[in-house]
């Protein structure tokens, strides 16, 4: 029986979601493992917007450009 189980393997650092898929299949995806976890935590949660900032750097635009081109890439418009 295929497992419900799926597991991503971006650039080396692992997630796993339910979907339908063969037994023993894996998927890679080649992204920034920090970026991709702001992306994949968006598409589950579209209302809640990643937000980079700390009191010392305030906004860290160097990522949102970062999320920016990663989002371009997986055509998330």
């Amino acid at each position: 029986m295929p497992s419900p189980l799926v597991i991503l393997d971006v650039s080396g650092s692992l997630w796993d979601d339910c979907c339908n898929r063969q037994e023993e299949d894996s998927f890679f995806v080649d992204a920034d493992p920090e970026i991709f976890q702001n992306i994949l935590s968006f598409m589950q949660r579209p209302s809640q917007f990643p937000l980079f900032w700390t009191k010392t750097i305030k906004f860290d635009y160097a990522l949102y450009e970062k999320l920016e081109a990663e989002a371009d890439y997986f055509l998330l418009r």
